[in-house]
């Protein structure tokens, strides 16, 4: 029974994967082209859109963790990355960035939308002090070049 359950989740989480990395336009991933968001459905629709979407985040951010367990096979970091996505919380584009920034994950996720005929994706370069802002959980470190004091 329990085997049944592990691997109808892991091929489960490898449909969802698989099926949002092919869907996300090429530049989700790059700052520079990042478009504003605006939800035109009633308030009522909205939140229960948001409070679905989180719920379904959690669990597969779960089921990527017991995925990414050595010797366990499947797409574990990518479906904790796609859970991610699904979430909503304070910093969270920082930390899709940073777990696509690695170069196995990007890698991989660029080799299943080679399959179905879509670019790469684009990620934004890193910003001075952007690391050691996400470690504290704040906003990236301001660059000093551009602070206009010459």
């Amino acid at each position: 029974m329990g085997a049944g359950i592990f691997v109808g989740s892991a091929l489960l989480s490898l449909i969802l994967v698989t099926i949002v990395l092919v869907k996300l336009p090429e530049d989700y991933f790059d700052d520079r082209k990042r478009r504003p968001t605006h939800d035109s459905r009633h308030p009522l629709l909205r939140f229960l859109a948001v409070v679905g979407k989180n719920l379904i985040g959690v669990v597969m951010v779960a089921v990527g963790v017991l995925l990414s367990v050595p010797g366990v096979p499947g797409q574990g970091f990518l479906t904790v990355l796609l859970g991610l996505m699904l979430i909503d919380f304070p910093g969270k584009y920082r930390i899709e960035r940073a777990f696509l920034r690695q170069r196995k994950l990007l890698k991989g996720a660029n080799a299943i939308r080679s399959k179905f005929g879509k670019p790469k994706f684009t990620v934004s370069p890193r910003q001075k002090g952007e690391l050691r802002a996400l470690r504290r959980g704040g906003a990236p470190a301001p660059d000093a070049t551009s602070s206009g004091a010459s």
